[in-house]
């Protein structure tokens, strides 16, 4: 690998390294998330007192099954006779989650300028809020046609897309064991679009009808890995900028502007524009997504720091095991035998680069810095 020949060059490597253990952590995001891993003042906190590991596994725990609801439950209000647009999903959700993070700031700064961050992070906290945007709208898109794990599935390909944008911007080293790890996650993919979607129970117990045709699963699956750029681009600002910004000013950013680009985008691409849900139960389940969203950011945060651990990384993929179950208790749906062997190459591919992008050593000088 060539050294860096340029200060800016060689800064934007030093955070790499010390940001590849926290894009693998947070690669459920690039959503959302994608959701930013960044040091706030309640680490420094955490630092002076005894955080048990488990504390910090059932925080990752909690942050996963939130994650869980909020996608089978945007899936029911997607579906009819509910209907609702995955803009207009993510325009309530947002507005719910920016509120709230913008009051908690403000309350605790008490400075209206706090809000916008450090000024020399504002382009890469620009360009994070809208790949996370472009990544929420790929899950939410895909959640029409495929069912919840399967889309998860999907969103666990993101360390793979970042790994190669690394490799390409930041000039990181992109191994041959990653190249082979990549191959079986693409392959994963091809199973799970070759699928026939899932087995449902009998229609009489209100389950979901079929997911669709062929090509509209196979459309679900385009707009799903488009989310996946989206969310790896994210990751990638977060890397520049390394541990230099509060983390709940990270997602604010990417919730206010995902909010403003979906309540503008929303009359723009359906004739209905904001569709009131049916009845108290529609507006329960809608209310409760956003609570879910706002609750596995906060549970995701806290979790990671409370400990910095591979074992509390790990579980992330206790997402794909509530996604099962509340595909089958929720929906009354059971993935395909083709998808349940396209999701396990993709998480296992996903499991290993975690693993060794955990062991995986800076190769500078400690003199450096961060």
């Amino acid at each position: 690998m060539r050294s860096p020949s340029s200060p800016q060059e060689h800064l934007l490597h030093e955070n790499h390294f010390n940001a590849v253990e926290d894009h693998e952590k947070s690669f459920e995001l690039a959503v959302q998330p994608n959701e930013s891993v960044q040091e706030t003042g309640l680490q420094s906190g955490a630092r002076h007192g005894t955080k048990p590991l488990s504390k910090a596994m059932g925080f990752m725990l909690l942050a996963q099954l939130f994650n869980s609801l909020m996608n089978v439950f945007v899936r029911v209000l997607e579906r009819p006779p509910v209907d609702l647009h995955p803009l207009q999903l993510l325009v309530i959700r947002m507005t719910f989650t920016s509120l709230s993070l913008t009051g908690y700031i403000y309350h605790r700064s008490h400075s209206l300028s706090s809000m916008l961050g450090l000024p020399g992070n504002r382009g890469l906290l620009l360009i994070r809020a809208f790949g996370g945007f472009v990544g929420v709208v790929g899950l939410y898109s895909s959640l029409r046609n495929l069912n919840v794990t399967e889309a998860t599935v999907i969103t666990f390909l993101t360390p793979f897309v970042t790994n190669i944008m690394s490799y390409f911007i930041l000039k990181t080293p992109f191994e041959r064991h990653d190249v082979a790890l990549s191959a079986a996650a693409l392959l994963g993919v091809v199973l799970v679009a070759s699928s026939r979607g899932v087995s449902q129970s009998t229609p009489d117990h209100g389950a979901i009808s079929d997911q669709g045709s062929a090509l509209e699963r196979i459309g679900s699956l385009l707009e799903g890995l488009l989310g996946v750029v989206g969310s790896s681009a994210a990751m990638l600002s977060i890397q520049a900028m390394g541990k230099t910004e509060d983390s709940f000013i990270v997602i604010n950013w990417y919730a206010t502007l995902t909010c403003f680009v979906s309540a503008i985008g929303l009359p723009l691409v359906t004739s209905e524009g904001f569709k009131s849900p049916g009845g108290i139960w529609d507006w329960g389940v809608l209310l409760f997504s956003a609570l879910s969203g706002l609750l596995f950011q906060i549970f995701l945060t806290m979790a990671l720091q409370t400990a910095q651990s591979q074992a509390v990384v790990n579980m992330v993929y206790m997402q794909l095991v509530f996604a099962l179950i509340l595909d089958y208790v929720v929906l009354e749906a059971i993935p395909g035998g083709i998808s349940i062997v396209g999701a396990a190459f993709i998480t296992s591919a996903a499991s290993a680069i975690a693993f060794r992008s955990s062991r995986r050593k800076p190769q500078h000088s400690s003199s450096d810095g961060p």
